[in-house]
């Protein structure tokens, strides 16, 4: 038999232990993850905070999951854009975090405190990542930020117009007289590069993953060119060391795209700058191979506990010192053995209870595992059995 999600191995938010939590009546809210995670419970309100940031917002308190993936896993925070928001919690948390909640759901609380600026960044290393807030930290590239506008209201897609392996294009278009341009999905939540395996339609005379394999070599890196914009994929990101193989994938059946993964935000950091919410940017510059992502116990950033995944799950470390630098938040990431999820943790209500949660750019609900709350006079709390309808 398939194994069966343990929620006795997660924290989860006791709502009846916040001062501040309030029920949002009769809501209940069912949150889909990678295609075949669901988690479901009812809707709250609270204060969260993550970094130096905390904003009053509502958010999923999950009393049940189908994955037993989610064993040792708070929750879920996810990045993404408010048209992919679910209608319970409409408000990602990176816009309820930031000045005006990007005009979703009302003014920001006087004691709140908000990013000025709604933007974040993403960075990776072999073993762990970095979650800038509130902007990008210029240290941490080799140049100055591009921006590309997304393709999309809903996920963080950019138009890709050429990929090349070794000096030679893998999107051999057919119609050499008109601009050309494929979709890529950023996604925190993919190990590899992931391209296509089929003509496009006839849009290319070459498969191109089936090329990649025929050329491939070590040594040599990927080009990619995004919104007229050339990018290195250098051979240590997308050769993976431990296994002895290249980190490059067919894309899946029915997605005629590109998924730009882990390898990625290796290679490059990307800033995603929601100031507009249906007009969001994509930000890209090459990484500064000298800048280390924020660590436990340093003393020059913010810092927000570190998570280690051990043998015996996820611990957690205290830093020594808070600083800020450049007004720009910086999160430590911590990815998990299989290095495709990045964990941050966060806390909730006051006083605060602290969790460890996934990051997800492919998803736009912050949920946590949590008990019932307490029956508050007339409000109907639903029983378990019945939550989950």
């Amino acid at each position: 038999a398939a194994p069966v999600f343990d929620i006795e191995s997660v924290r989860r938010f006791n709502p009846g232990q916040s001062l501040s939590f309030a029920r949002e009546l009769f809501t209940t809210f069912a949150l889909s993850y990678a295609d075949t995670s669901l988690l479901t419970g009812y809707v709250g309100r609270d204060i969260v905070q993550l970094g130096r940031y905390h904003t009053m917002t509502r958010f999923g308190c999950a009393l049940d999951c189908n994955d037993a993936s989610f064993d040792g896993v708070d929750g879920i925070l996810g990045m993404g854009l408010p048209d992919a928001a679910i209608p319970g919690i409409p408000t990602p948390l990176m816009f309820a975090m930031s000045n005006d909640r990007g005009g979703l759901e009302g003014a920001n609380y006087i004691n709140e405190r908000v990013m000025h600026q709604r933007k974040f960044a993403f960075l990776s290393t072999a073993e762990s990542g970095e979650l800038q807030l509130g902007g990008y930290d210029r240290a941490s590239t080799n140049a100055d930020m591009v921006y590309v506008p997304t393709t999309s209201t809903t996920e963080y897609s950019v138009n890709v117009q050429s990929l090349t392996f070794g000096g030679i294009e893998l999107l051999n278009w057919v119609d050499q007289k008109h601009p050309n341009a494929i979709p890529a999905i950023l996604d925190t939540g993919t190990t590899c590069l992931v391209i296509p395996d089929s003509h496009l339609g006839g849009r290319v005379s070459d498969k191109p993953f089936s090329k990649f394999q025929s050329i491939m070599t070590k040594g040599m890196s990927f080009y990619i060119t995004i919104d007229g914009h050339l990018f290195e994929i250098p051979f240590q990101f997308w050769w993976q060391k431990i296994n002895d193989a290249p980190c490059v994938m067919a894309s899946p059946q029915g997605y005629d795209g590109i998924l730009l993964g882990d390898v990625v935000f290796q290679s490059l950091v990307v800033e995603f700058d929601l100031t507009k919410p249906h007009k969001p940017l994509v930000g890209i510059a090459p990484r500064n191979p000298l800048y280390a992502p924020v660590r436990p116990g340093t003393q020059d950033a913010l810092k927000i506990p570190m998570i280690k995944r051990s043998a015996q799950g996820v611990y957690v470390e205290e830093p020594h010192a808070r600083k800020y630098r450049d007004g720009v938040d910086h999160v430590p990431v911590t990815m998990n053995n299989l290095r495709t999820q990045y964990f941050v943790n966060v806390s909730v209500g006051s006083p605060p209870q602290h969790f460890t949660v996934l990051v997800d750019t492919g998803s736009s609900t912050f949920a946590v595992f949590a008990r019932l709350p307490p029956k508050h006079g007339n409000i109907n709390v639903p029983r378990e059995e019945e939550a989950h309808l």
